[in-house]
């Protein structure tokens, strides 16, 4: 039957090239709509006998997500509430330090998670130090005060980013973020790298990671902008908050791993020789089944995959540092506040038994044991 289904789809494919070339020149791109109802009715018949549901059913993620997601901004229960990203814009921001990844940071919380959220914190709270108002350089994202002075006399642009503004607007969130002043002050202050002589800096800096649009950076969006914005000063002691000390650690952990002193770690020299780090706890142990196992080498391979750029399957120092910073971000910061705990980190769903089992492997092992592959 399989190859009668398959010789129909070749001979259906020959009789309508014509169609589906004027078809994809016409701007039709859909795989569904250059099929014959002939063709359309074989793959159902193949995708019947392949797959465990229907194309229909596996094609619903996206709408799912999209149905739970207005659901839990209704209730008031999403994280960053109301947030509504502007298409593509927000493109190069990765789960840092979830999916796979989740595993290999979840075995370094013990050793790096306080040091790191502790400069967070400390770079949060200087920020905040500075003036919010500066009366000599009125702030341009100040929208309360735009729509007060000008009502209806805003420009196009301005009206686009009012727009934004009010259906983004968080008030928990809003009243404790960053404004432009505070931000330029700090940056000066601090001698992180700008753009000498160009007077939108600033400007385009928030624009830049201000993800809910309200012209200001929360604690979320600003240590995400303090660590992409920096990658190559990171651990510099020429500059303030440029997280020197955190630096060094991770720098030492780098050069302790590149065995073969190249400069670039593969995730076979991470996966070697991180289990001889000491983690003073035998919690959230990703080798605890042995390191000839291998079971949880994705985890490596997805944080070099996330932070590698300069060669494939390796990552320098300069991308581990960001990499581990960038991952520590994405599971202690949210908008109103840097995370101490593990609210954040899901660790809940991959461990239990105190943090001593990892679910997911034990299920895993267990099937294998039942099957009888291993005794």
């Amino acid at each position: 039957m399989i190859i009668f289904l398959i010789i129909a789809l070749i001979n259906n494919a020959l009789t309508a090239n014509l169609k589906t070339d004027n078809q994809m020149k016409s701007g039709v791109t859909n795989n569904l709509q250059i099929m014959t109802e002939a063709e359309q009715t074989i793959y159902s018949q193949l995708w019947n006998k392949l797959f465990s549901i229907p194309r229909g059913s596996a094609c619903q993620r996206k709408k799912l997500l999209s149905t739970i997601r207005r659901e839990l901004v209704e209730s008031g229960e999403y994280p960053g509430m109301k947030i509504r990203v502007q298409k593509n814009k927000f493109w190069w921001v990765k789960q840092w330090g979830y999916e796979s990844a989740a595993y290999f940071f979840d075995f370094l919380d013990p050793l790096l998670r306080n040091e790191v959220v502790k400069e967070f914190e400390s770079i949060w709270k200087d920020l905040k130090a500075f003036p919010a108002v500066n009366p000599k350089n009125p702030d341009p994202f100040d929208f309360k005060k735009l729509i007060t002075e000008k009502g209806g006399s805003l420009s196009t642009s301005q009206q686009k980013m009012i727009k934004r503004f009010t259906e983004n607007y968080d008030s928990s969130s809003y009243s404790i973020s960053a404004t432009l002043p505070q931000l330029e002050s700090a940056i000066v202050t601090w001698k992180w790298p700008t753009s000498p002589g160009d007077p939108t800096y600033f400007r385009r800096f928030i624009q830049k990671y201000d993800m809910n649009y309200d012209g200001r950076l929360n604690p979320r969006e600003f240590i995400l902008a303090s660590l992409y914005q920096n990658k190559q000063t990171i651990g510099s002691s020429l500059c303030d908050h440029c997280y020197f000390e955190p630096g060094k650690t991770l720098d030492a952990i780098f050069l302790y791993l590149d065995c073969n002193n190249d400069g670039l770690l593969s995730s076979e020299e991470i996966w070697k020789n991180l289990p001889k780090i000491n983690r003073k706890t035998a919690k959230w142990n990703i080798f605890a089944f042995g390191n000839d196992q291998s079971i949880r080498t994705a985890s490596v391979n997805d944080f070099i995959l996330k932070n590698g750029h300069t060669k494939d399957g390796f990552i320098t120092r300069s991308e581990f540092r960001s990499g581990l910073l960038l991952g520590f971000w994405d599971r202690q910061t949210d908008v109103t506040k840097v995370l101490t705990d593990d609210s954040r980190t899901l660790k809940n769903l991959r461990w239990e038994e105190g943090n001593m089992i990892d679910i997911a492997l034990f299920n895993y092992f267990k099937k294998k044991m039942k099957s009888g592959l291993i005794q």
